[in-house]
């Protein structure tokens, strides 16, 4: 039998429980509620906040912070993550969805520039599909899914 890993973009639920300390008990961050502490897990605020990029006009090399309990680095901060899901009301529930399809696309995780609000775990914005706007504070991050 053959294994057949398919590489798509992170769904809202996926980004936010891989951000999350844990599904039932949520957090503001994956290191919990100490705001303070998000310099140690990512970068923020070069131009609004007091964060550590300030002035900085760039996404990090991946690896340089904290592992959140998961083992995974970046996930609060650096790039705003691209979804998989479209932007909209969510319809509520443990795994909420938004909508069959809208003109955005969400972002997840917060960037370098903005502030540490942005980078909660449950922050999402919505933006135009990837390749119809460019942001250096925009990237994403694939999941693999073994069928």
């Amino acid at each position: 039998m053959a294994i057949v890993i398919v590489i798509k973009l992170k769904t809202t639920k996926i980004t936010h429980l891989t951000q999350s300390r844990n599904r039932r008990i949520l957090h503001p961050f994956s290191f919990g509620d100490d705001e303070s502490k998000l310099s140690e897990y990512g970068w923020w605020g070069s131009d609004y906040g007091n964060g550590n990029a300030k002035g900085e006009k760039y996404a990090h090399r991946v690896g340089q912070k904290n592992a959140n309990p998961w083992g995974l680095k970046d996930m609060h901060g650096n790039v705003w993550e691209w979804c998989s899901d479209w932007y909209g009301d969510l319809s509520g529930g443990e795994d909420p969805t938004g909508p069959a399809a809208s003109r955005n696309r969400v972002l997840r995780g917060g960037g370098f520039s903005g502030f540490a609000a942005d980078c909660r775990s449950a922050r999402r914005v919505g933006s135009r599909q990837p390749g119809s706007s460019r942001s250096q504070t925009y990237g994403f991050r694939f999941a693999a899914v073994l069928e």
